[in-house]
This record gives C-alpha cells, structure tokens and sequence, in this order.
C-alpha cells in the first residue's frame, strides 16, 4: 500500500484521477488515512469473481492499478471480461 501512494499522488496532481482502494491485509489500513484522493476504500477477504461484479457494478473503474503482491487472479480476469484498463506498478513474476 505504501508504495502507491506517491503514485497515486502524482496521478492526481497530474490527471485529476481519483481511487477506490482495496487491499488484503489489514497491515494496509493504517495508511489508507494518507491515501490521497481516495473516494472510498474496502478490504477483499476472498477472491470471488462475484463479489468484483457486484463492486464494479456500483462503482465507476476506469483503471486498475495492480501493487507488489495484490495480483489476485479473479480480479484481474474480472478488469479483462469489464474491459477495464490496467497497469501493473513494482510487479515481480514469482519463480518456483
């Protein structure tokens, strides 16, 4: 979470753009309060593919960012299937 906030802060100042954040684990809550230009924020106990349907039909996504470690695979197929745009910020493919 930490790592996008600069990220976040920059697109705001440069694009106007605006966030609804999600995240995992609740060792993100304490800098959601520093997030800027955050329109609302939620914590995603499980990845169901139904949960992001029922999300995305009451919120607006224009763009996903995907952050370090939060790729979670119903959620990025979901952006694939709605179309939305996404990038992918500090990404590392894991090697087994």
């Amino acid at each position: 979470m930490e790592q996008a906030i600069p990220v976040a802060r920059k697109l705001n100042e440069k694009l106007g753009a605006h966030f609804f954040v999600t995240y995992y684990s609740p060792s993100a809550e304490p800098f959601l309060k520093n997030f800027p230009a955050k329109i609302g924020c939620v914590g995603l106990p499980i990845d169901l593919r139904k949960l992001y349907n029922i999300l995305f039909d009451e919120v607006k996504i224009d763009k996903m960012f995907f952050v370090r470690y939060d790729i979670w695979p119903g959620l990025f197929e979901t952006c694939l299937q709605r179309k939305i745009e996404h990038c992918w910020y500090q990404i590392r493919r894991a090697i087994a």
